[in-house]
């Protein structure tokens, strides 16, 4: 996800997802540089 979707990320925090990593300036939309954040659940828990 896009590390400016600040409303998304906190979402899947509270979903019990982990952010597990950052990589910045990954990818260009719209002639602006995105940054990836990366996020991890493990199956079977709860949040």
């Amino acid at each position: 996800m896009d590390s400016e979707n600040s409303g998304s990320i906190a979402f899947h925090k509270q979903m019990g997802f982990q952010e597990i990593g950052r990589l910045p300036e990954i990818g260009r939309k719209f002639e602006r540089w995105l940054s990836l954040v990366l996020m991890h659940r493990l199956i079977g828990r709860t949040p």
